[in-house]
């Protein structure tokens, strides 16, 4: 049966905490977003700027972000790099000092509970970045008949 797990069941199973875990696929299905822009000033050293907690999946997301310089040219460069509970687990993803946004999308594997967060930071102090269109990603029509426990 394909196509069995609609959005809004996902959304109920996933997000809300109802239900038993299930195994997701990574896919183009938009499943949860944190879209709201977030600027920080930022140095060296990584600062958390977004997160998404999932619970009751498993399984294979894909996690697309978008970051942007917001500095005047001559600064730094800019990075962002996906967390999983606290801990490094994505590619490091760069723009020049003066970057236009640029969007990074990444398969990161969850557990049931994980927190998915991006960290962003810049090659010296006191620069600013824009980190927006934190979402997850699925793929709905995978045959979910199997993937209960």
């Amino acid at each position: 049966m394909q196509g069995l797990l609609s959005s809004s069941f996902l959304s109920q199973a996933g997000i809300c905490g109802v239900g038993v875990p299930i195994v997701v696929a990574a896919g183009d299905d938009l499943w949860a977003s944190n879209d709201t822009d977030a600027a920080k000033t930022v140095g060296t050293d990584p600062t958390k700027a977004k997160e998404i907690t999932t619970a009751n999946v498993r399984g294979v997301v894909r996690v697309k972000f978008t970051i942007a310089a917001n500095s005047p040219p001559g600064s730094d460069i800019k990075y962002g790099k996906i967390y999983k509970n606290g801990s490094p687990v994505g590619t490091e993803r760069s723009i020049a000092a003066d970057g236009a946004a640029t969007e990074f999308s990444e398969d990161i594997a969850i557990d049931n509970g994980s927190v998915l967060q991006v960290y962003v930071y810049a090659a010296g102090i006191g620069n600013n970045i824009i980190l927006s269109n934190f979402r997850l990603y699925i793929d709905s029509k995978m045959d979910y008949t199997n993937t209960l426990e």
